[in-house]
């Protein structure tokens, strides 16, 4: 194949684009910013939160309902009760910091899941200023006195308060306590009075999630980014929190079993042992540090909520809920809530089937392994087989296709003024060689479905962040080994082109001029467009290229055409 000037330009043009796509992708915000921003807004963000403490009485502000705003600020206790400090309660995994004074969680630690520079733990609810995991009603609550305040051992907290609301009086027990990544949440309201009282609406507060981009400095791809529900009358919906539109609009016709708030690998997920209201409680709030930025991400805090508690004279009433805060791994989420798995999302519509599949096969072949890239190797490598037959089919199809191509151009050639001769001739020639022209083109649709939801799986799967193989130092994360004038270099997708390159040289050369310059710029194209993809995903494309090309030098050389074997037979 020859270079001439058309094709050198197009060369020229996708090199620039591959140099470009990156700074003008982090322009648009569309990928984390670099190390040096991310620590300049780290410590905006932390100026800003050294001021809002610096301002007397600041209040908490809770959610808004979906279907009316409702001022919901708590009031401030008043000055003669002593500020408490933080609490601090937790297992090997999580790590709550709860505020006495407010009666909430400040913060939520994930100790074994890192941000970006694989040192520091990933902190959930730190830009939530009502925290998470405290309980509000429409009329603003206000402390009178602390009762107790009491660390019953490093993993409970029990706290009780004695609060007024409106005309009400009540005594409040919250207990937290925590177990891996599920915080049992109880909420006692004693009323002392000779007089029942009711609430009109009580608000219960899940958390708040960020961009994992945000929240970690990773970078992704595929920003997912959603909160969701799950109604036993209605099932599950979710609803993307950057879209402002929808996101207002988004609601349920019925109860909630529990509610949530995601992002690509973790989420926060409250249920209650009385379902929650199908108003759901959800609010789009944005950092403070970045409060003048229009294009700033938002963090997407959800909750639940009760219409109607009525609390008896002399008598109590008792609200449990179960909190999530962790990875999304479907394992921990079935645990906690069979339904809860579906905030895991690997592949669209039926796809998410197969892609549990392969996840379920990939954990295994660790399992064995104990390494996740020998894992997708091997994965790669069963799937290939497993479609083994399927692509077989499909290269002899082609390979006898093209045998044909002189007979073909022969009829094109004679009947190009009666196209419907022409077709009625070529098919006649597929029947006298018993080939089906789309014999070569079914069995690659068929394998499309596998293809993508293997795809989707190495892209979802939460198992592989910050894991290294080889070279590559994150399985979720583009495999760069060095920068040159700014462009990262990565070994994988830079031998994923190279294969497409020889696996073209096997194949036979199209007559069209046009085709020809087609499929050489192929390779290119794909190597702008898949050139920041996870290291994970291009070590499987990497991988089902060798086994086409070892698939098709092993027709080339030891398979013989049907149509040869008989022609040596009749010989």
């Amino acid at each position: 194949m020859k270079f001439d000037k058309e094709t050198i330009i197009v060369f020229v043009v996708c090199m620039v684009m591959l140099v470009s796509v990156e700074p003008f992708f982090r322009y648009m915000g569309w990928i984390a910013p670099k190390t040096e921003d991310r620590k300049e807004a780290a410590l905006d963000s932390s100026q800003a939160g050294k001021e809002q403490k610096a301002t007397p009485g600041t209040a908490a502000k809770t959610a808004l309902s979906s279907s009316e705003k409702v001022e919901t600020k708590t009031v401030a206790p008043v000055k003669e009760i002593p500020q408490l400090p933080p609490r601090m309660i937790g297992d090997d995994s999580t790590e709550l910091q709860i505020d006495p004074n407010r009666g909430t969680v400040i913060s939520v630690t994930l100790k074994n899941y890192f941000n970006s520079d694989k040192k520091t733990p990933i902190v959930l609810d730190k830009g939530v200023e009502s925290g998470a995991l405290n309980i509000s009603g429409v009329q603003p609550w206000k402390t009178l006195a602390v009762i107790d305040s009491n660390r019953i051992s490093p993993k409970i907290y029990s706290l009780t308060r004695r609060m007024a609301a409106g005309d009400k009086e009540f005594i409040l027990i919250q207990e937290w306590s925590v177990t891996g990544y599920v915080t049992d949440y109880s909420i006692t309201i004693k009323n002392p009075s000779d007089k029942a009282f009711k609430f009109d609406k009580l608000n219960v507060i899940a958390g708040g999630m960020p961009l994992l981009s945000v929240l970690t400095g990773d970078k992704v791809d595929r920003p997912e980014h959603k909160i969701s529900y799950y109604s036993p009358a209605g099932g599950y919906d979710n609803e993307d929190i950057e879209d402002e539109k929808d996101f207002n609009a988004f609601k349920s016709e019925s109860n909630l079993s529990w509610v949530a708030s995601s992002n690509k690998y973790f989420t926060t997920i409250l249920k209650s042992d009385k379902p929650f209201d199908s108003d759901l409680v959800k609010e789009r709030i944005v950092d403070p540090a970045r409060k003048d930025d229009k294009k700033a991400p938002a963090i997407g805090v959800v909750g639940g909520s009760w219409s109607g508690v009525e609390v008896p004279s002399k008598g109590q009433v008792v609200l449990k809920t179960w909190s999530y805060n962790g990875p999304k791994e479907i394992s921990l989420l079935e645990k906690f809530d069979k339904t809860a798995v579906n905030v895991v999302y690997l592949a669209p519509g039926p796809l998410k089937w197969i892609a549990r599949v392969l996840l379920a096969l990939l954990l295994w072949l660790y399992s064995i392994c104990g390494s996740y890239g020998w894992s997708i190797i091997l994965l790669t490598l069963i799937v290939r087989g497993l479609l083994w037959p399927l692509t077989q089919r499909a290269n002899q199809s082609m390979k006898r296709m093209q045998k044909l191509k002189p007979e073909i151009d022969k009829i094109n050639e004679k009947y190009a003024d009666n196209p419907q001769m022409k077709n009625t001739k070529v098919m006649q020639l597929y029947r006298d060689h018993k080939i089906n022209p789309v014999g070569g083109c079914l069995p690659i649709v068929l394998q499309i479905p596998i293809f993508l939801a293997l795809y989707n799986t190495l892209n979802g799967a939460i198992q592989l962040r910050q894991v290294s193989f080889l070279w590559a130092a994150d399985l979720t994360m583009p495999d760069t080994v060095a920068t040159v004038f700014g462009l990262g270099i990565h070994p994988l997708v830079l031998m994923m082109t190279g294969l497409m390159l020889l696996q073209q040289k096997m194949m036979p050369t199209p007559a069209d001029a046009m085709q020809q310059k087609m499929m050489m710029m192929m390779p290119l194209v794909m190597l702008i467009f898949l050139y920041n993809l996870p290291s994970g995903l291009t070590l499987y494309w990497t991988v089902s290229q060798i086994c086409s090309i070892a698939q098709m030098y092993i027709n080339q050389k030891f398979m013989k055409d049907p149509d040869d074997q008989v022609a040596a037979g009749k010989a």
